[in-house]
C-alpha cells in the first residue's frame, strides 16, 4: 500500500470566499506566505483558485482592488483526493509544473491542500529520521566494530 496524499497534505489551509474582495485575497497571500488560495463557495465547495500569477496580471488593472475575487479565479482546477497516491500527486508535479492542488472530498469540499513545500518537507523528515537511526546504530556498536 502506497503512502496517500492525506498524509503529506496541510489540513490547516487558507481559503476564500469568491465574494471576497481583490484586496481581501492580498492581505491573506501577504500574511500567510502563500502563492495560492483556494476559493470557495459559503459551504466550503471549491470554485477555483486565486494565484500570484493571477494577481500579477491586475497590475494592468489599476482600480480593482475592490473588485470580487470571483472574477479573476481560475475555475479548470486539476484537484486531488486524500486517498490518492502521493506518487501519482507527484506525477501531477512534475508533469504539469504545480506548485499547489487542492485536495477534495467526494462532495468537492476542500479538505486540505497539498503543495511542493509538503513534499520537501516529507523528504527533510525522512533524512533526518534516517540520520537518527543511522546515529543510533553507530553508537550502539562496539568501538571495535565502529573503527
Amino acid at each position: 500500500m502506497s503512502m496517500t496524499v492525506q498524509k503529506l497534505m496541510t489540513e490547516r489551509l487558507v481559503t476564500i470566499n469568491q465574494t471576497a474582495t481583490i484586496d481581501d485575497a492580498c492581505k491573506l497571500l501577504l500574511r500567510h506566505h502563500i502563492g495560492g488560495l483556494p476559493v470557495v463557495d459559503h459551504q466550503n465547495h471549491l470554485v477555483g483558485m486565486l494565484t500570484e500569477r493571477d494577481l500579477i496580471g491586475l497590475l494592468r488593472e489599476p482600480d480593482c482592488s475592490h473588485s470580487c475575487v470571483d472574477v479573476y479565479v481560475t475555475r479548470d482546477v486539476n484537484t486531488l483526493q486524500p486517498t490518492d497516491s502521493v506518487l501519482v500527486a507527484l506525477d501531477q508535479f512534475e508533469q504539469r509544473g504545480y506548485r499547489r492542488m487542492p485536495v477534495v472530498d467526494e462532495h468537492n469540499v476542500v479538505v486540505g491542500i497539498l503543495a511542493r513545500r509538503d513534499f520537501i518537507r516529507f523528504i527533510h523528515e525522512v533524512r533526518q529520521r534516517l540520520g537518527d537511526r543511522l546515529d543510533s546504530i553507530e553508537q550502539r556498536q562496539p568501538e571495535s566494530l565502529a573503527k
